[in-house]
């Protein structure tokens, strides 16, 4: 984590920097390689004005984000780094503000899936060890009839935010790939792949900052003695899998869009 905050920008733009190395080695061979070295330059050149656009992308799409936010009232806690970093234009700034705002969406995602863990844990506890005594076993056949609607909300909220967990980790990978996938962008030829990890480095930080801050506002405790609770418990599990697949599907369909848009910038700006 500490290498990732420190060095984020450095990290996504090395593979930059390594295409630009390939045609200093071009360029020294002579003759036809200095050719190619040329191009390879222009590619490189490309390459790092397409990483800087796609961090400035991310920052600016949390800031939309976080504004609509803000004017609904609802807290933007993980967009706030994005928020905040966007007027700037420093591109140390963005690599920064994106990382804090995908660790925040990390901590609060651990955070409800404990939490909705631990009541979903507690109440079958609870159910089984009151299942024991004659005197109780009356409250636990109730208990587990209540909680039949919580498990199957409960079930699928871990589900989701477990998903999107996953998803944090593997928007890490995405930004510290942007430098490769403006390398390939360039190249014309791997244009495809290249435009896909840019805009998966692009849209899912805000997309998962977003969902972060929303997530936040539910509230997963419960008490033994609330059967009411565990009805409103159950919407509230409900909510939080609906919005959480909701904003994974919204990311990767705006992932999907960026990633074609991408895809036709080397038919018009041609390095080949």
């Amino acid at each position: 984590m500490t290498v990732f905050s420190s060095s984020l920008l450095a990290l996504s733009l090395l593979p930059v920097v390594a295409y630009a190395a390939y045609g200093a080695l071009l360029w020294s061979m002579g003759g036809r390689g200095r050719d190619e070295a040329r191009q390879v330059w222009l590619r490189s050149a490309v390459a790092a004005l397409t990483v800087a656009f796609a961090l400035l992308a991310s920052v600016w799409v949390g800031y939309a984000v976080g504004l609509y936010l803000q004017a609904s009232n609802s807290t933007a806690v993980c967009l706030e780094p994005l928020r905040s970093a966007a007027p700037d234009l420093n591109l140390a700034g963005y690599a920064s503000a994106v990382n804090k705002a995908l660790s925040c969406a990390d901590g609060v995602l651990k955070a409800k899936f404990s939490e909705l863990k631990g009541t979903y844990t507690q109440v079958f506890e609870v159910a089984a060890a009151t299942g024991l005594f004659p005197l109780t076993s009356a409250y636990s056949m109730g208990l587990f009839q209540v909680s039949m609607p919580f498990s199957g909300a409960a079930s699928s909220a871990l589900t989701a935010i477990a998903v999107a967990e996953a998803a944090v980790a593997i928007a890490r990978g995405f930004v510290l790939l942007m430098g490769l996938g403006a390398v390939l962008l360039a190249a014309e030829r791997l244009e495809a792949l290249g435009a896909l990890i840019l805009a998966a480095g692009m849209v899912y930080p805000a997309a998962l900052a977003g969902l972060a801050d929303q997530l936040s506002r539910f509230s997963f405790g419960w008490s033994p003695l609330d059967w009411g609770g565990l009805v409103d418990l159950t919407a509230e599990a409900a909510r939080a899998a609906a919005y959480t697949a909701l904003a994974l599907s919204l990311a990767t369909a705006g992932v999907a869009a960026v990633a074609y848009a991408l895809s036709k910038v080397p038919q018009h700006i041609s390095v080949e």
